[in-house]
């Protein structure tokens, strides 16, 4: 069985592609894989380079419409938000957060926005530093742990998402 790592998003620099890009190639595992997810025509070459550097560990897919991608995210073990430190990222919540945690995965994020309070207090995830390093750390220590554990926090995230980020608790 793979354990399947699966980013689904845009690639401005800010994400923290190149530290995913950069932790899946320190991952020797051969049984962890990367799914990445929502190129668009601009990111030809993006795509190009990617498939390149990780070639036979990751699956490279364009943008999807909202059942595809739902499909996507819920056939994978964990989610992952791989955000570096930068201005955006103290501005701006990231709205894959309540995506992911809606499917019942755990999640990986880094510490560098409210997300990391989220997944602390919610015990949902993993936290990490936004580095190669320590993704790739994170990545392993999370595929080591027994898939009931692994389901019980993407239980809690789900409690999470319906508890503070169903539309219907935001616009009350």
């Amino acid at each position: 069985k793979q354990f399947v790592v699966t980013y689904a998003g845009a690639f401005q620099k800010w994400q923290g592609i190149d530290n995913l890009v950069a932790a899946a190639n320190l991952i020797k595992e051969t049984d962890v894989k990367f799914r990445i997810i929502g190129f668009r025509k601009d990111d030809f070459a993006l795509k190009n380079e990617l498939n390149r550097i990780l070639a036979g560990k990751v699956e490279l897919i364009d943008a999807l419409g909202r059942d595809e991608m739902v499909e996507q995210l819920c056939s994978s073990d964990i989610l992952i938000i791989p955000r570096s430190r930068h201005c955006a990222t103290q501005m701006a919540f990231p709205t894959k957060f309540a995506e992911y945690i809606a499917t019942g995965k755990p999640v990986i994020v880094t510490d560098v926005d409210e997300t990391a309070n989220f997944v602390r207090q919610f015990d949902c995830g993993f936290v990490c530093e936004p580095s190669a390093e320590s993704i790739a750390r994170t990545i392993i220590k999370a595929r080591r742990m027994a898939p009931s554990a692994l389901i019980a926090l993407g239980e809690n995230g789900r409690r999470l998402a319906e508890s503070q980020f169903d539309r219907r608790v935001i616009a009350r």
